[in-house]
């Protein structure tokens, strides 16, 4: 699982600052997966980050193998998906 969510980190980049990703880090370092993936996805949610697709594939995944973790904060992550396969209007 520690493996998994250094490539979330990693792929992280640039959807979150330095600061927050070293927060992540710490919780994954603590092998607290559920405030690891809480926090992250918080950044992203209170910070109203655009989400590229494929890094919401990799919290989706992360996330179905996470104990109590409240499904009402997938779907705010999910809200703001934009979407990178498709052509700029």
């Amino acid at each position: 699982m520690e493996s998994e969510f250094h490539g979330l980190i990693v792929s992280s980049r640039g959807a979150l600052s330095d600061s927050e990703l070293r927060d992540v880090q710490e919780f994954v370092e603590a092998r607290e997966f559920t405030l690891a993936m809480e926090t992250l996805c918080g950044f992203l949610v209170d910070r109203r980050h655009h989400v590229p697709q494929e890094l919401f594939i990799r919290i989706h995944s992360l996330c179905e193998r996470l104990d109590d973790l409240d499904p009402y904060l997938l779907d705010s992550v999910k809200a703001i998906v934009i979407d990178t396969t498709s052509p700029a209007t």
